[in-house]
C-alpha cells in the first residue's frame, strides 16, 4: 500500500500543473521583455551616444545661427571704398555690387533657420521620450504624455534659459571669461579653430571683408589672416604705449584686463566713449593714418586702411565667438536638465495606454504559452491515468 501511494505521489498532477502554470507565466513575461528589448535595440537613433551627438549638432547650429544674426540678416555686398575700387579696376578684378537678398535671405531666412532647428530638436525629443515610455509601458509608446512633457519642459528649461541669457548677458561671464577667453588667447586652440574654418567654410567668423578676401586671394603676397587673434586686434585698436601710457603695456601684457570688461552687445558704444575719454587709449582715424608710411605701395595701404576701419567690427566678432562658447555651455546644461526631467516624468506615469497592435502581440504570446501549458497538463494527466491503471493491475 505504501509503495502504491509513493508511486502516486511521484506524479502528483496538481503540483506539476501548478508548477507548469508558474513556469508559463515566467515564460510569457520573458517573451514580452524580449519584444520590448527588440524594439529598443532597433531604434539606434535613440541610444545615449547617438542622442548626445544629435543634441550637440543641433545646439551648435542654433548657437551658430544666433551669433551670426547680423550677418544673416544683412547678407548683402556693400559698395567698397573708392581707393579699393580704383585698385580693383587697374588689376581687372571683379567688383561686388550691392545686392538685395531674395526670399531665403535676411530676416526671413534667419527665423526660418532657427525655427527649423527648434522644430527638429523638439520632434527628436518627443520620439526619444516616447521610446523611453515603451520600456515603462510594456513596449507601448505613450505619444500624448511624451508630447506634453517635452513641450512643457522645453519652455521651462530651454525657453526660459534663452530668454534669461538674452535679457541678462551678465550670465555669459562665468564661462566667457574663463573657457571662452582661454580659447581666443591660446595660439594652439586659435590655430585649431582657424583650421576648422578653412575646411568647413565657417566664413561668417572670418574678420576680413569680402573685397579684402578677394585682394588676398588675387595677390602673390604670402599673407596669413589672423582669426580671433586678440593680441593683433589690440595692437591695432590701442594707441602706442608712448602715446597711451603704461596702461597700454599692461593691457597688451594681460588682455583680460580689457577684454573681460567688454561685451559684444555694446562694444561699439564703449569703444567710441574710450576714444573721447580724458585718458585716451583707443586710436582714432587721425592716429592710425599717421602710421601710413610713404614707401608703402597701394596694395599695402588698402590692406592697412581696411584693417583699421574694420577693427571694432573684428573685435566684436571675436567677443561674439568668446560669448558663443559660454552660450553653448549654458545650453548643454539646460538640455541635460531638460532630458533628465523628461525621463523622470515619463517614468512616473501612472496610467499606460497600450496600443492595439501591442495588445494583440501580447495576447498571441499568452495564447501560445497557454497552449503549451495545456499540452503539458494533458501529458501529466495521461501519465497519472496510466500509472493508476498500472497500480490496479498490480493489485
Amino acid at each position: 500500500m505504501k509503495q502504491t501511494q509513493s508511486r502516486l505521489d511521484d506524479i502528483n498532477p496538481k503540483q506539476k500543473m501548478e508548477k507548469n502554470y508558474e513556469e508559463g507565466k515566467k515564460k510569457a513575461q520573458e517573451k514580452k521583455n524580449e519584444y520590448i528589448k527588440k524594439i529598443q535595440n532597433t531604434n539606434v537613433i535613440f541610444s545615449n551616444g547617438m542622442s548626445m551627438a544629435i543634441n550637440i549638432i543641433l545646439l551648435y547650429l542654433f548657437v551658430y545661427t544666433c551669433y551670426n544674426k547680423d550677418s544673416i540678416i544683412n547678407k548683402t555686398h556693400t559698395p567698397i571704398p573708392s581707393n579699393m575700387r580704383n585698385f580693383f579696376v587697374k588689376k581687372g578684378w571683379p567688383i561686388l555690387k550691392e545686392t538685395k537678398g531674395g526670399f531665403l535671405s535676411g530676416k526671413k531666412w534667419y527665423y526660418i533657420k532657427n525655427s527649423l532647428i527648434i522644430i527638429l530638436f523638439i520632434t527628436y525629443h518627443i520620439f526619444f521620450t516616447a521610446n523611453i515610455s515603451a520600456s515603462k509601458c510594456n513596449g507601448s509608446q505613450q505619444w500624448g504624455p511624451s508630447i506634453t512633457i517635452v513641450l512643457v519642459n522645453f519652455v521651462i528649461y530651454i525657453g526660459l534659459l534663452i530668454l534669461v541669457l538674452d535679457k541678462l548677458p551678465g550670465f555669459f561671464q562665468p564661462f566667457s571669461n574663463i573657457i571662452g577667453y582661454t580659447i581666443i588667447i591660446s595660439p594652439i586652440l586659435r590655430q585649431l579653430f582657424n583650421t576648422i574654418v578653412k575646411y568647413v567654410s565657417w566664413l561668417d567668423y572670418i574678420p576680413l571683408t569680402s573685397p579684402i578676401s578677394t585682394l588676398l586671394l588675387n595677390t602673390t603676397k604670402n599673407m596669413d589672416e589672423k582669426l580671433f587673434d586678440i593680441h593683433d586686434i589690440l595692437k591695432t585698436l590701442l594707441l602706442n604705449p608712448k602715446d597711451g601710457g603704461d596702461i597700454i603695456d599692461k593691457i597688451l601684457e594681460d588682455p583680460s584686463i580689457f577684454i573681460n570688461n567688454l561685451s559684444h552687445h555694446d562694444v561699439e558704444k564703449v569703444i567710441e566713449k574710450l576714444k573721447t575719454d580724458k585718458r585716451k587709449i583707443i586710436k582714432t582715424k587721425s592716429d592710425w593714418e599717421k602710421e601710413i608710411q610713404e614707401g608703402w605701395d597701394e596694395e599695402d595701404k588698402i590692406i592697412f586702411e581696411d584693417k583699421n576701419n574694420n577693427i571694432v567690427k573684428n573685435l566684436k566678432k571675436t567677443l561674439k565667438f568668446r560669448d558663443s562658447i559660454s552660450y553653448f555651455i549654458w545650453l548643454i546644461i539646460g538640455v541635460s536638465l531638460f532630458m533628465s526631467s523628461n525621463k523622470t516624468n515619463i517614468s512616473n506615469l501612472n496610467i499606460c495606454k497600450v496600443d492595439k497592435s501591442i495588445s494583440e502581440i501580447y495576447k498571441k504570446i499568452e495564447e501560445d504559452v497557454v497552449d503549451d501549458i495545456d499540452e503539458s497538463n494533458k501529458k501529466i494527466a495521461a501519465d497519472f491515468e496510466k500509472t493508476g491503471k498500472d497500480i490496479e493491475k498490480d493489485l
